[in-house]
């Protein structure tokens, strides 16, 4: 199992954690709707034996996994990491992944920005293959939307992303995923893009590194 951190929440994550709360509640209700439709999917899917459970994870690994995620997305994943892992193990992972497939060395094609393939630093820690250890509530809207077709599947062989279900309830949401990003934006100071997970996340470590020394500085 990964290692989970059974100390209780410091001052200054628990402040961290607040400021992004703070950030998100105003936009809370209506994302999670969206959020409930596309888990709505994967409930009526699983009532018909369609699911992951026998799966390797695929979808997880540098064969199929060039996941981006926008801000917003990364700090519900961090802030769901934060409360359950040793951030150092985390911060291991992460840097781990960075490096193996060098998301750190962007490559542009015709000047757009070519999404890199790598093994999720999330699906395997401390050496085991767990599995997702992200709350279903907390996971990125594209893992959500791909999905088997058929039953017994076991290595991603028909699976795929409902981009149709994706962007028809999420028109109903894009004004405040804009300004809710754009917020985000504002308060670490990052660009208003969509980035690689390990690297959002390494960010969002290196920016909560940050926060601990200015509260320790504040405190004395």
């Amino acid at each position: 199992m990964p290692k989970i951190s059974h100390h209780p929440t410091t001052n200054h994550q628990s402040k961290f954690l607040e400021t992004f709360n703070e950030i998100l509640l105003p936009f809370e209700g209506e994302i999670q709707n969206f959020r409930n439709e596309l888990l709505q999917e994967m409930s009526e899917l699983n009532l018909r034996g369609v699911n992951c459970f026998h799966c390797r994870g695929t979808c997880c690994l540098k064969s199929r996994n060039s996941m981006g995620v926008t801000l917003y997305e990364g700090v519900e994943v961090f802030k769901n990491l934060l409360l359950k892992f040793d951030i150092s193990t985390l911060e291991s992972k992460v840097q781990e992944a960075i490096q193996k497939f060098r998301l750190d060395h962007p490559i542009y094609i015709k000047n757009k920005l070519f999404r890199k393939t790598y093994d999720c630093p999330l699906f395997e820690l401390n050496g085991v293959k767990t599995g997702c250890p992200l709350d279903k509530e907390t996971k990125p809207f594209g893992c959500l939307a791909y999905n088997p077709r058929s039953s017994q599947i076991q290595d991603g062989e028909d699976c795929y992303l409902r981009e149709d279900l994706l962007e028809s309830t999420h028109q109903n949401i894009e004004k405040n995923i804009v300004q809710l990003n754009a917020n985000i934006a504002a308060f670490t100071g990052f660009e208003n893009t969509t980035y690689p997970l390990p690297i959002l996340l390494y960010k969002l470590i290196q920016l909560q590194v940050q926060f601990e020394l200015q509260f320790q500085v504040d405190c004395k």
